[in-house]
């Protein structure tokens, strides 16, 4: 029995080594195929990529539909450092452009961190180069004010971290109920009319509505006010 026993312990050891070894291995062929992808087929390995950082961005935040984005990667953080969007950036870090949208998305794939998320300021229609991009890209820090819209305790803070989740550069001055408790979808008012990018982004990635201020409610003192509903 001792030696059966041995026997098996023997096999397991030898199946964890082996595994040691072929670890590494298969990191190196991923890079190699990787790079032999882009010296055969640039274009499909920046699709490859595209795609990859795409999807992995899309985890942390409603990214915009029904468009391709150019992405472009921070290759000297010092050349950028100056433009607030870029303020923690470090050199490798990837930007999704969606222009159609007017949005950009700053994000680190080495921790798997969204950045910064703000909108296109300007995008300037006829830009040659991607490179050139970055330099039109400026976050909006804006007021919010969350209203809980419900009669559920907490939605309303739920939706509050929301916002500053999708949209970092915004501050959560307060959360309170709503004058009426009955809305049944969540809605972004831009209060002070001068933050229309911002109040897009927000409401696109809430999957809301951009509207106008419900008579019924107060109108507070913010850039932005969210009406939680669900």
């Amino acid at each position: 029995m001792r030696t059966v026993f041995t026997r098996h312990k023997r096999a397991i050891m030898v199946s964890i080594g082996v595994l040691i070894l072929l670890t590494p291995a298969y990191y190196f062929y991923q890079k190699y195929a990787s790079l032999e992808l882009m010296l055969k087929n640039p274009a499909a390995a920046r699709q490859s990529e595209l795609k990859s950082i795409i999807d992995r961005v899309g985890k942390h935040i409603q990214l915009p539909k029904n468009e391709t984005p150019e992405l472009v990667t921070v290759s000297n953080k010092d050349k950028v450092r100056d433009l607030p969007f870029f303020k923690n950036a470090a050199n490798g870090d990837k930007v999704l452009l969606y222009k159609n949208a007017k949005m950009a998305y700053l994000y680190r794939p080495g921790t798997d961190q969204l950045i910064n998320a703000a909108p296109i300021v300007d995008p300037g229609a006829g830009v040659a180069a991607p490179q050139s991009t970055p330099a039109q890209v400026t976050p909006s820090a804006v007021k919010v004010i969350v209203y809980n819209g419900t009669t559920i305790a907490g939605y309303g803070r739920e939706v509050g971290d929301s916002v500053k989740k999708a949209y970092p550069t915004a501050e959560i001055a307060s959360v309170s109920n709503a004058g009426e408790q009955t809305y049944k979808k969540t809605i972004v008012i831009d209060v002070s009319g001068k933050n229309a990018e911002a109040a897009k982004a927000i409401a696109q990635a809430l999957g809301a509505q951009v509207t106008q201020l419900p008579p019924m409610e107060a109108r507070p003192n913010s850039d932005i006010l969210v009406i939680a509903g669900k």
